[in-house]
């Protein structure tokens, strides 16, 4: 989807980081920018192809978190208004597995 849409980065927010390494595991020409709570899966990221992981806290709701991840990915990857970026990730309730949400932002 990322490449069709010809995104500039995928945002993948998780807590144990399984959901970052599934999707490096496709080697995407894309930049994966991994979010993961815990410094113990943050990790784990860096050695994750094609992975920026980056440490966060745990956020109370997803729009927050969401907030949150875009920010940092136009932080950290220079992004201009008109780039697209998928975000995929789970709900906030803090268990691991339950990745069920994928959006595609443009930024502004």
């Amino acid at each position: 989807m990322a490449i069709d849409l010809d995104a500039k980065a995928i945002v993948v927010t998780s807590i144990s980081g399984m959901t970052v390494r599934m999707v490096s595991r496709f080697r995407a020409p894309i930049t994966i920018v991994g979010l993961a709570t815990g410094e113990r899966a943050w990790y784990k990221l860096a050695l994750s192809w094609g992975v920026l992981p980056l440490l966060t806290e745990q956020f109370p709701s997803m729009d927050v978190l969401n907030f949150f991840a875009l920010r940092e990915a136009k932080r950290v990857l220079n992004l201009e208004a008109g780039d697209t970026v998928v975000m995929t990730g789970g709900n906030t309730s803090g268990e691991s597995g339950n990745t069920n949400v994928i959006r595609i932002e443009n930024i502004r």
